[in-house]
């Protein structure tokens, strides 16, 4: 059969039996049913009666799926704006603007109501008529036929009220809301054409057309900024708009118009482009339009791995990782190597703001994902990014940086050791102090990698470095050096474990042997605690450690060394040099010994140490009046130490009093380390 052109001039005719015959008459000659129409004119659509006696003169004296499909394309072409002399491929580019400018005007229309309905465009046609018979007449065909059937040379949707013509034709006859996906993003031949419909049903109001989500998509599509279109949440469109990137040529109006959606679509939905594209990736196979997608994810990485960017990024960073956690390590990896450290203070300072956004994203997969994202993360890159994104985590305390590297060192050896020492060796002079805010390198940091590099296993350090075959060990030594030249705070940051654990007993030592003072040692510790020197601080939390360690061992004390430890121990806690979780530990300690009977033996000991450690906290008691209840209900304490419950007693009243006044304060100080502490023994 012969088609006409795009767009025949339309014959007006008077329906009457003279025309009638004469249209059988043309049928006899193997004229289509829409050129037949063409030729008739729109008063064949004036009622259903005379759209139905139009077609009882077709031969089949019916429709069938080929006939509709072709009647829904030349209605559409009737209700479009095309002239005659438009050709469809450059008319889709032209139509796309439109498009993207009425999906803008969509988006701030959503925040204020939005623009109204689409209605059926004005014409001498009335497709009322069509769509009622095709509903009271035709709905037993099958549809997802006449859906294929659309794939003709003519069909073109050129803006949405043609778009509104297709969708009520379809609808009314099928009763679906929707044209099939297996046939919308099938193979067509007429590919103008069918992006020419999936353009327009992208820019469609959701009044008019919206695309059909799964359950995922549709919880996915919650995600991200309030846009009423769910197009880009649809995995399927992102997949055939892929492949056919890739099955067209780059200057072809398909191609072209592919990518002004996805450049609109990265304004308007960047957050639901992001999600789909990952969700193809995890499909595994070949990713289709892969040049394309590579395009996209490098504008997406500044969206959602670069500060400021999105209000959304928490949300998307977690379902991507919950998608494809190794696209997440990736983007922090792409992220780091976009910027560089060097350069002006701009540049400098756009390095350590991308460093601080991938460290808040560690931060927050960590805590609402898993706690070994934070690992997964540091360890996607280079060693010049795991160390830089870990040495800013650890200052933030999102990683603990000893540990950390402790760990990389004993799993790659000389493959991590070594960096380790040119990093260090090439950041320490611009160190500052963790205290100055957002530093990229701080002087603590540098201390704690000193004490790693220090304690590092012999064999390792006695094996050649890559550069010069020097033993690690010298390296090592060089670094020290210079670092402590350049921060004399540093002088002990490279003292070895065995070296401060024998510091610590030292101290214990004189204390024992009465050559220090309990007094004088509380003085030390006070200096250490808030010392700049990390080895100081070293032995501040190795003598805590050890005398926690003890307390097992308390019930073999002699006499003597009992009652020191039992002072030191509640000196400790008068003096806060002990607090939060290692408070709450250290109350409950002597909390337990309290418990103990007061009778011969070890039981008796750790009494007489619980007593020992309580009498030199007692004026804080009023802070923990929980902790106090616990205390006073003992009742071997009750029966033998009154005067002590009486104390206490008034330390809770005294509590009492203090909240009842509003000025208790430090009553909330501690809750966690109390509540440890006051737990049933």
């Amino acid at each position: 059969l012969l088609s006409p052109p795009l767009h025949s001039p339309v014959r007006r005719t008077t329906m009457n039996t003279s025309n009638l015959h004469s249209a059988s008459a043309s049928l006899r000659s193997s004229l289509s049913v829409t050129a037949l129409i063409s030729d008739l004119g729109p008063s064949v659509t004036s009622t259903p009666s005379a759209f139905r006696s139009l077609v009882q003169q077709l031969p089949s004296q019916g429709l069938d799926e080929q006939m509709v499909g072709s009647l829904i394309g030349f209605f559409a072409k009737t209700a479009s704006g095309l002239k005659p002399t438009d050709r469809p491929d450059e008319a889709l580019i032209k139509a796309l603007n439109v498009h993207l400018q009425q999906q803008q005007q969509q988006q701030q229309g959503s925040k204020g109501g939005g623009a109204g309905p689409v209605q059926l465009p004005k014409t001498e046609w009335n497709y009322d008529t069509v769509a009622r018979v095709f509903s009271e007449d035709y709905s037993g065909l099958n549809w997802t036929v006449v859906s294929q059937w659309l794939d003709t040379p003519e069909f073109y949707v050129s803006d949405l009220p043609s778009l509104a013509v297709v969708l009520k034709l379809y609808r009314s006859g099928s009763n679906q809301p929707s044209i099939p996906y297996a046939s919308l993003f099938g193979s067509w031949r007429n590919s103008v054409g069918q992006m020419s419909l999936i353009a327009s049903l992208v820019s469609a109001p959701a009044e008019l057309y919206t695309f059909q989500l799964n359950e995922v998509e549709a919880q996915d599509y919650l995600i991200g900024s309030p846009y009423p279109s769910k197009a880009w949440s649809c995995v399927a469109l992102t997949t055939f708009l892929l492949h056919a990137s890739s099955s067209t040529l780059p200057n072809s109006a398909v191609h072209q118009a592919i990518r002004s959606l996805f450049r609109s679509a990265l304004t308007s939905a960047p957050e639901q482009v992001v999600l789909g594209l990952v969700k193809i990736q995890k499909g595994g196979g070949v990713v289709p339009g892969q040049k394309l997608v590579s395009e996209l994810m490098g504008q997406l990485l500044s969206v959602f791995f670069k500060p400021g960017q999105s209000a959304y990024s928490g949300h998307v960073i977690k379902r991507l990782w919950d998608i494809l956690p190794k696209f997440v390590v990736s983007g922090c990896v792409e992220s780091f190597r976009s910027v560089g450290q060097g350069g002006g203070k701009n540049q400098k300072e756009e390095w350590l703001s991308t460093v601080m956004h991938i460290v808040g994203i560690v931060r927050l997969l960590s805590c609402e994902r898993e706690a070994s994202a934070g690992v997964r993360i540091l360890s996607g890159g280079d060693v010049e990014y795991v160390l830089s994104v870990a040495f800013v985590a650890g200052d933030k305390d999102v990683v603990k940086l000893d540990a950390f590297l402790q760990e990389k060192v004993a799993k790659e050896g000389m493959n991590f050791a070594f960096p380790l020492v040119a990093f260090v060796g090439k950041n320490y002079i611009s160190a500052q102090p963790r205290s100055d805010g957002h530093v990229p390198i701080s002087i603590e940091n540098i201390a704690t990698a000193l004490k790693v590099l220090a304690n590092c296993p012999k064999e390792l350090q006695a094996l050649p470095t890559p550069n010069n075959n020097t033993p690690l060990s010298s390296s090592i030594k060089a670094l020290t050096e210079a670092c402590v030249s350049k921060h004399p705070g540093l002088a002990h940051a490279g003292s070895s474990s065995d070296e401060i654990e024998e510091m610590a007993n030292s101290y214990f030592q004189k204390i024992y042997t009465s050559e220090q003072s309990i007094g004088e040692v509380i003085e030390m510790l006070k200096r250490f605690k808030s010392s700049e020197s990390s080895r100081e601080q070293d032995i501040f939390a190795c003598m805590i450690h050890n005398l926690f360690d003890e307390y097992r061992f308390f019930h073999k004390y002699p006499d003597k060394e009992l009652r020191i430890t039992g002072v030191l121990f509640g000196t400790l806690i008068q003096h806060q040099l002990v607090s939060s979780i290692t408070l709450g530990i250290a109350l409950r300690y002597v909390l337990e010994a309290l418990r103990k009977q007061p009778v011969p033996g070890g039981s008796g000991k750790m009494f007489r140490f619980g007593m020992f450690a309580l009498e030199q906290f007692k004026p804080r008691l009023h802070e923990w009046p929980q902790y106090c209840s616990h205390i006073i209900q003992i009742p071997h304490l009750k029966q033998s130490h009154a005067n002590l419950v009486g104390e206490i007693e008034q330390a809770m009243m005294k509590a009492k009093q203090e909240a009842e006044l509003g000025r208790a304060d430090s009553q909330g100080q501690d809750v966690g380390a109390v509540a440890a502490a006051a737990a049933p023994a």
